[in-house]
């Protein structure tokens, strides 16, 4: 069936003159019975006020102002239900069809959805095929889940789109990996760095936590240092009688502390912990 002639058969068409159809107003006497509420009726009410020993007349009025909003309020209804009842009917038949035909519509559905998955993951696996040929020197510190993002493999994005997006992502993670290397040679905690680095590939995100780091590491020590036992005068004096000597021999001696805490981390990330703790000349020993 041509598309035009399914439109015209599934076009809805409203009888002309339908709008003419239908009551400009619902005939009534509210108009009166207004007039009467306001000129006659409800200020005998709102200028009345009653004493302790009227109680029941006060009720009294009460049920009677109630019984009279209660049933205006059911004559509303059944007049609303009479007024909507073509268009409630309309409305029932409208959604009756519109019912159906999303049936055809869950259906197509389904096929598109499932023919969009072979073909995201065609996609999904051409982009894993290309990450693997041009990894290069990176293989073994980026694996392609981190760099993945889902918006490849959408349809609409062509190939080279996905191998360029693939190219620029390495790239940024070469040249990071090549200044976190150069300034590794002046700056030890840069080994450090290049390990949160690794975790996701945020360099301003690597140094922010490797600061982190050495501030609580300085924050320990002046805690430790403020704990530390003051040398009494006498000490104190004979210190001064061997610093020349003993000064340019060995470092002044220092308190040991021990602080047990527990770290959380990859094998990488353990082992250049490890190394950045030995480099510091901190023992360090498994709680058991």
């Amino acid at each position: 069936m041509a598309e035009n002639e399914e439109k015209q058969q599934l076009e809805l068409v409203v009888a002309e003159g339908f709008e003419a159809q239908l009551p400009k107003e619902i005939p009534c006497n509210i108009e009166e019975i207004i007039k009467a509420l306001d000129e006659d009726i409800l200020p005998k009410y709102l200028s009345r006020v009653y004493t302790d020993d009227q109680l029941s007349e006060a009720r009294a009025d009460h049920a009677t102002l109630k019984r009279w909003i209660d049933a205006v309020d059911a004559a509303r209804k059944q007049y609303e239900k009479i007024y909507m009842k073509p268009f409630t009917e309309f409305k029932c038949k409208l959604k009756l069809a519109t019912d159906r035909v999303q049936e055809a519509v869950s259906w197509v559905n389904e096929q598109i959805t499932a023919i969009e998955g072979k073909t995201k993951s065609r996609n999904k696996d051409f982009c894993e095929a290309y990450f693997e040929s041009i990894i290069g020197d990176l293989k073994g510190l980026v694996e392609y889940e981190q760099i993945e993002d889902t918006k490849w493999y959408n349809l609409s994005v062509k190939e080279t789109e996905r191998k360029k997006a693939i190219d620029e992502k390495l790239a940024k993670i070469r040249s990071d990996l090549n200044l976190i290397d150069y300034y590794a040679k002046q700056d030890e905690n840069m080994e450090l760095v290049r390990v949160f680095y690794l975790r996701d590939f945020d360099l301003s995100g690597a140094v922010a936590a490797v600061n982190e780091i050495n501030d609580d590491k300085d924050r320990i020590a002046a805690v430790l240092r403020a704990n530390c036992p003051a040398e009494t005068n006498q000490e104190q004096g004979r210190s001064e009688t061997r610093a020349e000597d003993e000064t340019a021999l060995k470092p002044n001696d220092e308190a040991i502390f021990t602080i047990r805490f527990e770290v959380d981390g990859t094998k990488k990330e353990l082992k250049a912990l490890s190394r950045f703790l030995k480099k510091n000349g901190i023992e360090y020993r498994q709680i058991k």
